[in-house]
């Protein structure tokens, strides 16, 4: 027993430097261990019951840090459409959980699920539960897609119609002795309510109805382009939501009420003993090698470039701070591809709520600059590209976005929030020595002055007016077109087709397409999507990694003390397994 423990205490000592190794280990496993050989005959089989990010997770160092985020869309795109080519996949199974990805993605998929099927390819979706006590709307919207839609017994389907919720934290504000100050150009800019309001305003509610109301009839129209549900019955289905599995057959929303091991029989049956399901990941490493190897060095090339997250002038240049574009490394980005003389055309996709104006003006700029060396640009919008975002798309050759897109949101908005009275009740006075009168201008301890609130609110105005300028110049548009679109007010991809703020209701692929022809490049034939920046060297990941722990010395030195830890904690229940005086355990 003693043994046991003893081991037990060891490998605990030593567990921090092997998490170090293992790390290490991963990314060189991941990188270069060869993919899975395909079968002759394939049932993909995809999960869509994680979430569906616009990309992948940031690699094998991410799942150390916790962040690993599935298959993103773009992957699980390439997936489907290389299934829809490949003699080899004879059907497609999916499995669903509740709304693992936003209405524009699913829309996305849609559309590959149906050119799938056009290729002769069953498609099968299966859920346990679409949502359970959860909305699935979009799971369903995709689901129904598939030639069969299967649903365990007992299970519910979710589809109970799209719904926006806001907090209204200023009866709070006013209690605690807050004050939030907002200048903002735009009455549909309404980022800030949840701080300056007490409930939604007349034009933030006509904003979201609106937009609520052509998601409700875009759910509708899939229903009755799949499932040939007529939008009467539709609603209806959807008012008695959420529905038995027994309800939602009669109601004409499902096929079969089963489990997935029958839905698996059966289609194991119907191709027999050679066929093999393969997962969607395992499918698309492998293609990818497959095609790499045929890729001749003449192949055109064009740029891929992504912004998704918020945009920011930098992102302090960590792995692990989450979705946010560094406006400085993205332009570097941009220019790159334009020097590069195989580079013709630069693609870049957008899911993105927006954020600083002066960052977002950096990016406008490097498209500019890329558009000037000849280097048309196609901007693909996924779940939202509003704001900060919309002011790059505008400088796009071409804009696309999927019908739930959302997008436009053309406004400025810009303040604080002060804590005054907060500091009264607690009886703190904040001095105040600045030199210039403005000098404390962003301070939380006290509101604007007059002054500063009426020079903020200038900034605001030009900020908006160069808004604008953008806009009506990248599309082409005259002013008084712009302000009626502006305004602060966010439109579903539809709706600012109407507008002109993009070109082509369309995704990812429809803009490859698109980026072909600006090439010159036939349909049929194939293109290389280059991503700039390029991949971080694994190297260099790792000394990052290790970085964050303070550097190799302080790492090794922390897991030390980790040792000693163990080894004080463990040590008094080893003496008394074993009378014998045991050996002091060496610490690293």
């Amino acid at each position: 027993m003693k043994k046991v423990f003893t081991y037990l205490v060891r490998g605990l000592a030593v567990i921090g430097l092997f998490a170090v190794i293992g790390a290490a280990s991963s990314v060189a496993f991941l990188a270069f261990r060869a993919p899975p050989e395909l079968p002759d005959e394939i049932v993909l089989t995809l999960d869509l019951v994680r979430p569906v990010p616009e990309t992948e997770g940031g690699g094998p160092l991410d799942l150390v840090l916790g962040e690993d985020e599935g298959m993103g869309l773009r992957d699980v795109l390439r997936a489907l459409d290389y299934a829809a080519k490949d003699a080899r996949v004879k059907g497609v199974v999916t499995d669903f959980g509740g709304n693992a990805f936003s209405l524009a993605a699913a829309q996305e998929l849609r559309e590959a699920v149906l050119k799938l099927r056009a290729a002769g390819k069953p498609a099968y979706a299966f859920s346990a539960s679409y949502g359970e006590f959860g909305p699935a709307d979009n799971a369903y919207y995709l689901a129904a897609a598939a030639g069969q839609v299967w649903l365990q017994p007992e299970g519910l389907l979710g589809i109970t119609g799209p719904a926006t919720h806001m907090p209204f934290l200023r009866g709070a504000l006013d209690k605690a002795g807050v004050t939030a100050e907002f200048m903002r150009r735009g009455e549909y800019k309404t980022t800030a309510d949840m701080f300056t309001e007490y409930e939604f305003t007349a034009a933030n509610a006509d904003m979201l109805g609106s937009v609520l109301d052509d998601l409700s009839f875009q759910y509708a129209d899939g229903a009755e382009e799949d499932r040939g549900i007529p939008p009467k019955d539709w609603f209806s289905l959807v008012d008695g939501a959420p529905l038995t599995a027994y309800e939602a057959r009669a109601g004409g929303l499902i096929d079969v009420i089963g489990y997935r091991d029958q839905l698996m029989e059966e289609i194991f049956s119907k191709l027999g003993e050679k066929a093999e399901d393969v997962t969607a990941q395992d499918y698309l490493s492998r293609r990818k090698g497959e095609l790499k190897k045929s890729t001749g060095k003449g192949t055109p090339r064009a740029a891929l470039i992504e912004v998704v997250g918020e945009i920011a002038q930098d992102s302090g240049g960590l792995p692990g701070h989450g979705r946010l574009v560094s406006a400085r490394e993205t332009a570097d980005a941009i220019m790159e591809a334009a020097f590069d003389p195989g580079i013709e055309a630069i693609l870049l996709r957008m899911d993105s709520p927006g954020g600083s104006a002066v960052a977002s003006e950096t990016l406008r700029r490097a498209l500019e600059w890329a558009q000037m060396r000849g280097r048309p640009v196609v901007v693909s919008m996924g779940g939202m590209a509003g704001s900060g975002a919309y002011w790059i798309a505008a400088q796009a050759d071409w804009i696309f976005a999927g019908p739930a897109t959302l997008t436009g949101s053309i406004g400025v908005i810009a303040g604080k929030i002060s804590g005054t009275g907060i500091w009264d009740r607690l009886g703190v006075n904040w001095g105040r020595i600045a030199r210039g009168e403005n000098a404390d201008l962003w301070t939380l301890t006290a509101p604007f002055t007059p002054p500063q609130r009426a020079r903020v609110d200038q900034i605001v105005q030009g900020l908006y007016e160069a808004f604008k300028r953008r806009v009506a110049d990248g599309r082409g548009l005259d002013l008084q077109d712009v302000e009626a679109a502006a305004k602060g007010r966010v439109w579903t991809g539809r709706q600012a087709l109407d507008l002109g703020l993009i070109d082509r209701l369309g995704g990812f692929d429809d803009a490859i397409s698109h980026t072909k022809s600006l090439m010159g490049v036939a349909e049929d034939q194939r293109i290389v999507l280059q991503s700039f920046p390029g991949p971080e060297p694994v190297a260099k990941r790792i000394s990052r990694l290790l970085e964050r722990f303070g550097g190799v010395e302080a790492s090794l030195d922390k897991l030390s003390q980790l040792g000693a830890f163990f080894e004080k904690v463990f040590a008094p229940a080893l003496e008394m397994l074993d009378p014998v005086p045991r050996l002091r355990m060496t610490r690293i």
